[in-house]
């Protein structure tokens, strides 16, 4: 009897343990999204290829790379041409210079997209902070039109 209380025990534990986890890991009060907000990604969310060299991270040296980057990563580009630009661009590239100038596209590719998306997650947030804002002020007019209506003198 003891032992299958115990059972029990375990299994509400186990059963609650996910869904506690999953609400401490949200912690933004002004985050409306079902989905939990994950601030910043880190490129190895979205990179299965091998650790980019630390002067991946220096698009400044290769203007190129950086307008090339500003270019495919607009949003009104469709895939297939951004692809074509990548593909003309590497095989513009001496073969000793393919994989580091590559690895600067890949690293310069995952921290436009991810400053972009940092700033729409921003404006989730303001967005929603306004809305509670705004719901705030119209729940004070609501009572202060209640208060009114009370008076005797009221119309």
């Amino acid at each position: 009897m003891a032992r299958m209380s115990l059972v029990r025990s375990l299994a509400v534990v186990a059963m609650l343990t996910p869904s506690v986890n999953a609400r401490a890991a949200n912690t933004d009060p002004d985050w409306p999204c079902i989905q939990r907000k994950v601030p910043q990604l880190s490129l190895g969310q979205i990179w299965n290829g091998p650790e980019l060299p630390p002067a991946a991270k220096d698009l400044s040296k290769d203007p190129g790379i950086s307008a090339l980057v500003e270019e495919v990563a607009a949003r009104r580009i469709p895939i297939a041409e951004a692809q074509k630009k990548i593909k003309d661009f590497a095989a513009s590239l001496p073969a000793e210079q393919l994989a580091p100038k590559m690895a600067m596209l890949v690293q310069g590719m995952f921290d436009h997209m991810d400053a972009e998306r940092s700033h729409v997650i921003s404006g989730i947030s303001r967005y929603a902070r306004k809305q509670l804002e705004m719901a705030a002020a119209l729940r004070k007019a609501a009572s202060d039109v209640d208060a009114l209506r009370a008076k005797p003198d009221a119309d």
